[in-house]
C-alpha cells in the first residue's frame, strides 16, 4: 500500500532548513526521509521571504535550490482552480489568505494531510496535521 501524500508548508521547510532544536530534526527526517511530500510554489515563495530575513539572501536561494532538486519533493503549481477554492477556503474557515490557498493546493490535489508547526490547521476538518 502506497503511503499518503504529506503536504508540507513552509513552517517544516524552514524548520528543517535553520533549527537546531529536536524540532529541527524531526522536520528534516520528514522531509527527507519520506518518499512521499509535497509543498507549493507559495511555499518557496513564504520560505524565500523569511529566510532572507533571518539568514540573508544568499541562505535563502542557496536553500531553496537544494529544496527544489529533491526527488521525493513535489512541487504543486497554481492554477484557476487552486485560486477559486483558495477564495472559498477564505470565504468558510477563519484560515487567513495565505492558509487557506495552501489548504486549496491541497483540496485540489487530493491532500488530506499537511505537516505544519502552525496549529491554525487544527481547526480544518477535513485534514489532518501531522505535528513533529
Amino acid at each position: 500500500m502506497e503511503a499518503a501524500l504529506i503536504y508540507i508548508d513552509a513552517t517544516i521547510l524552514e524548520a528543517a532548513a535553520l533549527s537546531l532544536t529536536v524540532e529541527g530534526d524531526a522536520a528534516r527526517k520528514l522531509l527527507f526521509a519520506n518518499p512521499t511530500v509535497a509543498t507549493s510554489t507559495l511555499s518557496f515563495y513564504d520560505l524565500l521571504a523569511s529566510i532572507s530575513k533571518k539568514a540573508g539572501k544568499d541562505q535563502a536561494i542557496w536553500m531553496c535550490e537544494k529544496y527544489a532538486s529533491l526527488p521525493n519533493l513535489s512541487i504543486l503549481q497554481s492554477s484557476r482552480h487552486v485560486a477559486l477554492q483558495a477564495i472559498e477556503n477564505y470565504k468558510s474557515t477563519t484560515l487567513t489568505p495565505g492558509k487557506a490557498m495552501h489548504l486549496a493546493y491541497m483540496q485540489v490535489n487530493g491532500i488530506n494531510q499537511i505537516a505544519s508547526l502552525d496549529s491554525d490547521f487544527d481547526k480544518v476538518k477535513r485534514i489532518k496535521r501531522v505535528k513533529l
